[in-house]
Formats: C-alpha cells, structure tokens, sequence
C-alpha cells in the first residue's frame, strides 16, 4: 500500500491580505500579473502542504507512530462517537480550506497533489459516515501494530521509545472498553482476524516489551509504571479477545455479510481506484482477460500432459485437465520447512540478476530481510512486504 497523503491548513484571509496592483497598472501588466498570481498560489499551497504535514500527525497519532514521526506520538485515541464526529469536522475543514485554493492556478505537480488530498479527504469522511466500518469491523482495533512499531524504532533510544510507549498505554483499557461499545453486527471473518491478531499482540508485551523494560536504564519508579501500564494492556486485550470469542460461539448472533453490496462498493471503488472505467467495466475485462488465460492454461497443460501422464488420456473437461496438471507440477515445489531458505535463495538471485543486468540503480547493502508475519499482524494475506517509515533514516524492509 503507498500509504499516506498528507494535507496543511491554509485560511482565506490569506487571498483578503493580496493587493491589486493600481488600475492603471493591469492591463500593461496582465501577463506578469498572471504569473505572480500562479507563483503565489504554488508558494501558498507549498506552505498549505509544509503546515498540514503536521496538523495531520496531530489529529492521527496512529499515523506518527506508523511514519515515525518525531511528535504526537504518544496517543492512543479513544473510538468513541465523540471521537468520530470531531474527526468529521477535522475533514471538513481541511476540505474548505482545500477550496480556498485557485486550482488553475496550481502547477502540474501541485494539481497533482491537490486532487489526492481532496479524494483522500473525502475518502475518510465517507468512511466514517457512509462505509462506517468502524462499527463493523474489529480487526481494525489492535494496539499491537503500535507498540511494536515504537518498540522497534532505531531513531530513538530505548529508554526513550519506553517513555513514549509507558504514555501511550494509558489509554489502552479505555480503547477497549469503546471498541466493545461502538461495535455493532460485525462481520465473522474481521471478527475471526481481529481475534487471531491481537492473541497476537499479547506476545509483543508478553517477550518484546518485558525484554526491553530490563535492558533500559530507566529508574526503577519508570519501570514499575510502565510494567503497571502494560500488564493493564494485556488484561485490556484479553477483555477484547473473550468478547470476541463469545461474539463468535453465540450460535444465534446473526453476523454482517462480508459483501459490502454493489452501491457501496462502487463508491469505494471511485475512492480507491483511479481509472476512466468503471467497476463493472473492469469486471466485464478481466472476465474477458480470465477466459483467454484458461485457452492459453490449456494449450500450456496438452503439451505438458505426455510428460506427466503419460499412461493417461488428456481429460475431455478442459479445466479438470488444467487442474491435474498445476496439482502434479505443485508437487515439486519446495517443502514447507524448506520455505524461508528457499525464499532467501530468491532474493539473493533477484539482486544478481538486477546488477548483472543492470536494470536499474539498486543499492545492493540495503537491508532485505524475509521473515514469519508477525502474529499480530498474520491471517489477511498470504504475502506481503513493509518498508522502513517516512521519517526514520535507516531501517530494515521486510
């Protein structure tokens, strides 16, 4: 996921503070006029952009922990209605600012920048108001993804990452007691990975952060507060997780469908996709593109079938055929145990071929590790890959 567009406030009595020049002077000027006019509202929005960079984290902390930022990231906001109506008002702000600006008068990378704030702006107020998946979805709700981010920032000492954290965990019992609150018919299958994540998350506290507690050189006091804090965590996620669990084992709950249906998917789908086809039309291609890969999976499997069935007539049901076939060929492929070496193999085969062919400036002693999905962040992908943050100088992708 490229994940985060990052907005400024600007106000309008900015415009009200740009002189005109004297009427004798427009029309000997209009074309000089037009450029300072442009020049100014790039440098206006240049700075709307350097301002919000930093309201943004403020109203998000979950979001300066994620990038690293240096500020606001001790917070765990509280999911409460409150909560969720302030940040309507957060969005709708930003949006009136956002239209104070001239947009024809912004250069191309600002358009640019422009209309992805906007859809970015409007994404998040439908998703509070319209989508409200907050009430219906708890695997959103997991102090896990934040405490091992701050447990594991090189930017920071770990005396002083434990500070922040020891802050942060205040607010851990009553982040649960409203989740529990504001969720309504949630969906069985985020149900299902909100549990699985945040069992989790209790090893992080559990092995990581009673690691770190003991290797700090915080005074005895700061640590006692902090192993206090975190163990009101866990009791906190523990809470969560039976609440789940009996959620799950009630045999009359009657749970939200997975699908989202056709009307707010396409909303979503406008948000989230740029192209100047619609949801439908992309289907109705890929359905398109699907056939022809089975013809071409068919061609690849009659050729294939001598040498792997050789005592065996070639299925009349094409894809019965093609099925037998990527069922014999998967059967060479490595062994469970053997899956993380493997894998390793890969990636130092990929940069070889990349320097050796020279495909593009790769810097080879940038560090690449391959490893198990942590807990708390496992069952909703089989793959997937996380970079170091915006604002951290070094790190590790894995």
């Amino acid at each position: 996921f490229v994940y985060f567009f990052f907005f400024s406030f600007f106000s309008f009595f900015f415009f009200l503070m740009i002189r005109r020049p004297p009427r004798s002077t427009l029309d000997r000027s209009s074309a000089a006029s037009d450029v300072y006019k442009r020049q100014d509202q790039n440098l206006l929005f240049d700075a709307f952009t350097e301002r919000f960079m930093d309201a943004f984290m403020k109203q998000h902390p979950g979001y300066a922990i994620f990038e690293a930022y240096p500020l606001y990231n001790d917070t765990l906001i509280i999911p409460t209605e409150k909560s969720f109506n302030s940040e309507i008002i957060w969005l709708n702000n930003y949006l009136d600012s956002l239209d104070t600006y001239s947009f024809d008068q912004l250069n191309m990378q600002n358009k640019i920048s422009y209309r992805v704030l906007e859809n970015e702006l409007k994404k998040q107020k439908w998703q509070i108001d319209t989508f409200k998946d907050y009430e219906w979805d708890p695997s959103q709700y997991n102090i896990g993804w934040d405490v091992y981010d701050l447990l594991t920032r090189t930017s920071l000492t770990l005396d002083a990452r434990l500070k922040i954290l020891s802050k942060y965990l205040v607010n851990a019992p009553a982040f649960y007691d409203a989740t529990i609150n504001i969720l309504h018919n949630p969906v069985k299958e985020h149900t299902l990975i909100g549990l699985q994540q945040n069992e989790g998350s209790i090893e992080i506290f559990e092995f990581m952060l009673n690691d770190s507690i003991q290797k700090s050189t915080l005074p005895s006091a700061e640590k006692e507060v902090l192993l206090k804090r975190s163990g009101e965590s866990v009791a906190a996620i523990k809470k969560y997780i039976s609440y789940l669990h009996s959620t799950l084992d009630d045999s009359s709950f009657v749970f939200r469908s997975y699908r989202i249906g056709e009307e707010l998917f396409d909303q979503k789908f406008a948000f989230e996709i740029v192209s100047d086809f619609s949801a439908q039309e992309i289907y109705n291609r890929a359905d398109l593109v699907r056939k022809s890969y089975y013809v071409n999976m068919y061609a690849i499997t009659k050729n294939l079938w001598p040498k792997y069935f050789k005592n065996n007539a070639l299925p009349a049901d094409t894809l019965l055929a093609i099925q037998q076939m990527i069922d014999v060929v998967s059967l060479q492929h490595t062994k469970p145990e053997d899956l993380s070496d493997t894998l390793h193999q890969h990636i130092k085969n990929l940069k070889t071929f990349i320097v050796s062919k020279n495909l593009f400036d790769f810097d080879i002693n940038a560090p690449v590790n391959i490893r198990e999905m942590p807990a708390f962040a496992s069952g909703v992908t089989i793959a997937s890959a996380s970079f170091p943050p915006v604002y951290q100088t070094n790190g590790i992708a894995y």
